[in-house]
Order: structure tokens, then C-alpha cells, then sequence
């Protein structure tokens, strides 16, 4: 695995004029994903669920709504929930209990309990996505722009 994806759903590929099509579901934004899908063509990433989406759905359900909903990337695992109150200790467990030690980014709207545990270097914040249309191309250029 060259690079992986903790990815969270809400507020980065759904947000506020996300298009209801139940009351139990909300459809991704088409542009949100397209940028997802390019950054993951990029670096050749996979992608790891931190959404809450995860505690909602099994893994073969949520490859099967990724790929419904146009992501491309592979879906490889979720982190545990449930064991920490904090995403960032959750995605630190993932990383040691699957031993790896490649590149990795976070993609979250919010980062409040992500940020003592996980350096600002890994994270793209994608701030008031929910009310701001989610992820933007231009979160993608910001993080890209910080020295390696």
C-alpha cells in the first residue's frame, strides 16, 4: 500500500445541498467525488473509513454505496470505533494493528478530536464542509502546497 485515505463522509462528500433521496439517504455530491477520485488517482491512494458512516454500515455495505456513489478507490478497512472517543487515537490504533508504515492523509470536515493526536501536515481540513459544499479542489491545492 503506497498511500491511504482515513476518509470521513459528512461535511466531505455530503453536505447541506447534498440531494435527499430517503429519509435514510442523502446522495454524495458528483463534484465532491470527482475531486476525491482525482487525488486518489494521484497518489494511488486507498481508502480507509473514519466516517461515522462506518458504525451504520458493514464493510461489504459500504464498498458497495462507494462504488455506487462513483468513488474509485478501494475501500481497504474502517477504523474501530467504540474503543477510543477520539477519531485521531482511532486512525493511531489502525496504523499500529495493521502495522503500516506508508504515507497517509486525513480528509474531515471537523478535526477537533483528530488534531492533538495526528500532525496538521496529515490532514486536509476541509473547514464548514457540511455548510460549504464539502470538498473542493482548492482543499486539495492547500494541503499539496505544504512542504514535504
Amino acid at each position: 500500500m503506497n498511500f491511504i485515505i482515513f476518509l470521513d463522509i459528512d461535511g466531505v462528500l455530503v453536505h447541506s445541498n447534498s440531494q435527499l433521496i430517503s429519509q435514510r439517504f442523502i446522495k454524495f455530491d458528483p463534484k465532491c467525488v470527482a475531486v476525491l477520485n482525482s487525488f486518489c488517482k494521484k497518489h494511488k491512494a486507498k481508502i480507509v473509513m473514519s466516517s461515522t458512516w462506518r458504525i451504520l454500515k458493514n464493510q461489504a455495505q459500504l464498498k458497495r454505496l462507494l462504488k455506487k456513489e462513483g468513488v474509485e478507490a478501494k475501500l481497504i478497512g474502517s477504523t474501530d470505533w467504540g474503543v477510543y472517543t477520539d477519531r485521531g487515537k482511532e486512525i493511531q490504533q489502525w496504523i499500529k494493528n495493521n502495522d503500516y508504515n506508508g504515507d497517509y492523509v486525513i480528509i474531515d470536515d471537523e478535526i477537533f478530536d483528530i488534531k492533538d493526536f495526528i500532525s496538521k501536515e496529515k490532514i486536509i481540513h476541509v473547514e464548514h464542509g457540511f455548510e460549504q459544499g464539502g470538498l473542493k479542489q482548492e482543499h486539495i491545492d492547500e494541503w499539496e502546497k505544504q512542504p514535504p
